[in-house]
């Protein structure tokens, strides 16, 4: 019996467009020019420091011809990716915390006991 193994990579749209840009043969500048983005903005995403909302996904697809609700998309599954990942994160960090603090506490607890019996 074979497992179903599911091997998801996500990306931010920015390194979409920039391998867009890549095909067409297009500098961010050019790219500037030709949308009517800001070229500071279309370098932000490019770099994915500016998230994808609905006004620069309707940008990008007049640029690209790729439809706004695909850049959309992606940027929601590259959302819920990082949601997700800074969650497992916090979770093992409380873990961490929880299970120092429970070693602290019962440390404490002995040691109350102990004074407690040489009273």
């Amino acid at each position: 019996m074979e497992k179903d193994l599911k091997l998801a990579v996500y990306f931010h749209p920015g390194e979409t467009l920039g391998e867009k840009l890549q095909e067409m043969g297009l500098s961010s500048l050019e790219f500037s020019e030709v949308t009517g983005l800001d070229i500071d903005i279309v370098r932000g995403i490019i770099s994915c420091k500016i998230d994808v909302d609905k006004k620069l996904a309707e940008f990008l697809e007049k640029g690209t011809q790729i439809p706004a609700h695909l850049w959309l998309r992606q940027q929601e599954t590259f959302n819920r990716y990082r949601m997700e990942k800074l969650a497992k994160s916090l979770v093992n960090d409380m873990k961490k915390d929880f299970y120092g603090r429970k070693q602290q506490i019962k440390t404490s607890a002995e040691n109350l006991y102990r004074f407690a019996e040489s009273l």
